[in-house]
């Protein structure tokens, strides 16, 4: 009874934990997209599960075996990384609307632009730090002790080079590139069924096109309309 009794409340807090989470956030700061990606993902998680076939139970001798998607159960599983996604979003959110004074009035109990160097570390390091242990968490059994670590190592990253070029810069190119590639890479496990995590591995050539994409816009936007575009807070105080 007790065996089976810890995993469903381990579950249940997690599950709980990342509604509560973004919720508070949002109603804290007045930033949307941490309740917005709350109730996307819930939303992915009933349109895949009303449009999959349902799973079939069964026993191999004494284990219990599923065939067929579990979508439900991966959802409160993978929380931890739809927390860290659910952050890199408000974080993005914030630079963008306090950087280029898009409503930004209506924010509340943010910090001030531009950051220094230790704020944007203390920023950025958390987020990319949260984001890269829960997808080596969820990846565990998937490989050897050294390959979650190194697929954590890239996951923080791959994260860290576009919240800095946001935060630091303005620059949204590879933040953008992030929303597109990173998230369906890190939550393949939620929605599909991956043998191994190998895929993950694909998070360092994406690292290489954040950079790139860095290069160009920098390059781009300081010749069009002066360091940063011309609009985006002040110039860095990064001391």
């Amino acid at each position: 009874m007790t065996e089976a009794f810890l995993p469903l409340l381990a579950v249940s807090v997690g599950a709980f934990g990342y509604a509560f989470v973004p919720t508070l956030v949002s109603v804290h700061t007045r930033l949307v997209t941490p309740v917005l990606g709350l109730l996307a993902s819930v939303v992915a998680v009933v349109v895949a599960t009303a449009t999959s076939p349902a799973p079939v139970w069964g026993n191999i001798g004494s284990q219990s075996v599923v065939i067929g998607p579990v979508h439900v159960w991966n959802y409160v599983t993978a929380w931890p990384i739809l927390l860290a996604l659910t952050f890199v979003a408000g974080v993005t959110e914030f630079a963008i609307r306090h950087g280029y004074q898009l409503a930004s009035g209506r924010l509340r109990a943010v910090p001030s632009l531009p950051f220094s160097r230790r704020m944007l570390a203390v920023t950025v390091i958390p987020v990319a730090g949260l984001l890269g242990t829960a997808t080596a968490l969820t990846t565990s059994s998937a490989g050897s002790m050294v390959g979650v670590l190194i697929v954590g190592s890239l996951v923080v990253v791959a994260t860290i080079i576009p919240l800095v070029a946001l935060l630091s810069r303005g620059l949204v190119v590879p933040i953008a590139l992030f929303a597109v590639f990173v998230p369906p890479v890190v939550l393949a496990g939620m929605f599909g069924t991956p043998d191994s995590g190998v895929h993950l591995l694909l998070l360092g050539p994406y690292a290489i096109l954040f950079c790139v994409g860095w290069l160009l816009e920098s390059l781009l936007r300081s010749r069009y309309r002066g360091w940063n575009g011309g609009r985006f807070a002040a110039k860095p105080n990064l001391t």
